[in-house]
């Protein structure tokens, strides 16, 4: 090879570096030959298809890259910036809207570097996207988002008394009803500062008859017993604030504005809706008055004077108001996420976010009775969504429930997330109607791992997992407690009658310490309505403490039929740990039913269809008695049942245990069942003898609540803690 062709062998290796322009610089071709033009021809058409192959290239790069694309979230980012790590954006509702804006396929990913983003607004997002969405953090500690602003500069008026001047307040609408410090939630000024008064007679007064008795109004005078009305002597609406009442009546807790103070009668007025005869405020019904300015008057109290913006509060023991951190909420819902019937927003992940602070204020026209919460706003909503997910989230200090996965909504999962100081419940699914469009029934949907506790903060009859008109759920291994009424609530049809609310799954949940003798009629687990396919199995619940009445375990009411119970483990509840009030063709089999205050299990109603069958359980007690109701009389398949005592003689409504051997269940086994030490909590068998001699099947209970690390088997544990609290609040 001479010079000329070696020159031109390095044209060809190295052409993506040299432009023509280089070429002639460095002579690798003459020019002034033909051959020369020839070849310089040729390669000029080969360098300009190359130009151009590596600019489609470069265009798929392009396309792929924003396909791929990552948007950073900072809390020092600006949402006039483009969203690059350079460059970042400051708000979730920014980010998501530049995911969305894309036709592309690929996943994006939202990187959210830790810290706050205080949020003056909620996120809303009713676009439906084209493509997956992670949500996450981009370190080890999660980025918080905080519907809510903080305040600071306290001004200390005395050695209890700190004030803070809120400039919004003074706008007029802007209120709220709660306030964060050091990450608790401080008491909205009350009294008494525990506990409750009791109604001395409650007077209602129809004020506008309409046809039914949601249109009907009335007006209720509360006479309160000597002295405790006596706070109220310089208190009138409109002057010093306006006082608030909340009741807490059954199974709801009723809040009102106070109207009419009347301090030589001793009496107050509420006025609204008519409440409902089943469920009114009457004698003896415990309130407390609450939010107004002589009511502050206990360390960790608050109250809010909004005629001069002024914050007051009474610090606790050690705080120091210079250091601490002090927020009130501004937004009620943070995310909202609503696609449509057609097109749903779908394939969102939330990994390792957390979610803090949303707002409840209590309506001009009151809260009234609703059982669950169920009609009460959610600091997360979703409908019309699908595939949505939180993973390893935090959902905590809500105004009212933490979650609802609404209508449209389907096969969204909950998983190892925590949930906790929530003014209502933690999760509801479904509707409280059914949808015109049934292809709009929630369904699917996955709750599993999770810590919900400490809720009822605000509306007491929030309920932690709350399964109203949904289909096909599955509620798994949560550690649910410390809430004022039930834990888990299934179906929402009161009576006979074809349910939507079917094949749901509930299993292997840890539900406790609920209830706290504050509202009544409740249960661990709750179900309404008949429901084929739905399973409760291999729960754990226990310390489950009413009101006047009805603290049960399992509680199968209004109707329900249909449900698998077994192997369930749950003891130390107050009226007992079974009862149905009214049902058919209930399967209850192979569980364990301990130590109720009142009774051990209970039926109610007499009906023609069988109720239920109840086989080859075990029925321990010490106090109280052993059966109560229609036992005798129900129509039931009874059998191969444990009954025994370590205290009070067994009783069975009323009679003796010959007489419901003889009457009702003639393979009753009276034996210990050898355990090793139920009264300490500990069921495991030291010998299976006996139980075996009824065909029950010995199972692990402790499979029961969360799994996983052992930083979150703790975390779960710590909701034990309020044990001794719980006992001194209930006598258990």
């Amino acid at each position: 090879m001479n010079k000329s062709s070696g020159k031109q062998l390095h044209f060809y290796t190295n052409y993506r570096n040299l432009s023509l322009r280089t070429l002639r610089k460095e002579s690798i071709l003459d020019f002034s030959s033909p051959r020369s033009r020839e070849m310089t021809t040729r390669h000029s058409i080969i360098y300009n298809c190359q130009r151009l192959l590596c600019a489609a290239l470069m265009t798929i790069a392009a396309i792929t890259a924003t396909a791929q694309s990552h948007i950073y979230l900072s809390p020092t980012g600006n949402d006039g910036n483009k969203g690059t790590k350079r460059a970042p954006l400051y708000s979730l509702q920014k980010a998501l809207e530049m995911a969305i804006s894309t036709t592309a396929k690929d996943t994006a990913y939202i990187e959210a570097a830790p810290g706050d983003y205080y949020m003056s607004e909620g996120c809303y997002i009713t676009t439906a996207n084209t493509r997956p969405i992670v949500v996450r953090s981009t370190g080890k500690e999660k980025p918080r988002f905080i519907g809510g602003r903080k305040v600071s500069e306290w001004q200390q008026q005395n050695s209890t008394l700190y004030t803070a001047h809120i400039p919004e307040a003074a706008w007029g609408d802007y209120t709220f009803e709660q306030f964060f410090i050091n990450g608790r939630r401080a008491t909205l000024a009350r009294t008494p500062n525990k506990g409750f008064y009791k109604i001395k007679e409650a007077t209602e007064t129809i004020t506008d008859n309409g046809k039914s008795a949601d249109e009907t109004f009335a007006a209720t005078r509360i006479e309160g017993h000597e002295g405790d009305l006596d706070i109220l002597e310089h208190v009138w609406p409109g002057a010093n604030g306006q006082p608030k009442a909340s009741f807490y009546h059954k199974w709801s807790n009723t809040k009102m504005h106070v109207d009419i103070i009347n301090k030589e009668k001793n009496t107050f007025n509420i006025a609204g809706k008519m409440l409902p005869a089943l469920n009114n405020i009457g004698k003896g019904t415990p309130y407390f008055l609450y939010d107004f300015r002589h009511a502050l008057d206990a360390a960790g109290e608050w109250y809010m004077d909004y005629s001069t913006a002024t914050l007051y509060y009474k610090p606790m023991q050690g705080e120091d108001m210079k250091n601490a951190e002090c927020i009130i909420p501004t937004v009620k819902r943070l995310i909202y996420l609503a696609g449509n019937s057609e097109e749903k927003i779908k394939n969102i992940s939330f990994n390792g976010i957390k979610f803090s602070v949303s707002k409840f204020n209590l309506p001009r026209t009151g809260h009234y009775p609703s059982q669950a919460a169920a009609n009460t706003d959610a600091a997360i909503v979703l409908r019309n969504t699908d595939n949505l997910s939180f993973n390893d989230c935090d959902i905590e200090h809500c105004g009212a429930y933490a979650l609802w996965i609404e209508s449209g909504s389907s096969n969204c999962k909950v998983q190892r997330c925590y949930i906790n100081d929530m003014g209502a419940g933690g999760i509801k699914i479904g509707t409280a109607s059914v949808p015109k469009d049934i292809s709009l029934l929630t369904k699917g949907n996955i709750i599993d791992n999770n810590i919900i506790r400490d809720g009822g903060k605000e509306i007491a009859e929030g309920v932690g997992v709350h399964i109203m008109h949904a289909a096909d759920n599955k509620i798994t291994h949560n550690e649910i407690s410390n809430l004022r009424y039930s834990g888990i609530s299934m179906g929402w049809k009161w009576g006979y009658g074809t349910s939507v609310a079917c094949n749901n799954t509930i299993a292997y949940n840890h539900i406790h310490h609920l209830g706290w003798g504050e509202l009544s009629d409740m249960g661990g687990i709750y179900t309404l309505g008949e429901g084929t396919g739905n399973s409760i199995v291999g729960n754990v619940i226990h310390d489950i403490a009413s009101g006047s009445y009805g603290g049960w375990g399992i509680y199968t009411d209004e109707g329900s039929s249909n449900i698998t119970i077994k192997e369930n483990l749950v003891y130390r509840c107050h009226d007992g740990a079974f009862h149905q009030h009214y049902g058919k063709e209930n399967i209850v089999e192979n569980n364990i039913f301990a130590f109720g205050k009142n009774f051990q299990i209970q039926t109610s109603r007499i009906e023609a269809h069988n109720s239920f069958t109840f086989k080859r359980n075990i029925i321990l007690q010490k106090e109280g008695g052993t059966a109560t109701g229609q036992w005798f009389n129900a129509k039931m398949d009874i059998s191969n049942n444990i009954y025994w005592s370590y205290g009070n003689a067994l009783s069975f409504c009323g009679k003796q245990r010959t007489e419901w051997q003889q009457k009702r269940e003639k393979s009753a086994r009276f034996t210990d069942p050898q355990m090793k030490a139920p009264l300490n909590d500990d069921f495991t068998f030291i010998n299976e003898r006996a139980a075996r001699t009824i065909g029950f099947k010995p199972f692990n209970y402790k499979k029961a609540g969360v799994y996983g690390s052992d930083a979150w088997l703790k975390k779960a544990q710590e909701g034990n803690s309020v044990h001794k609290e719980f006992l001194q609040a209930t006598g258990m």
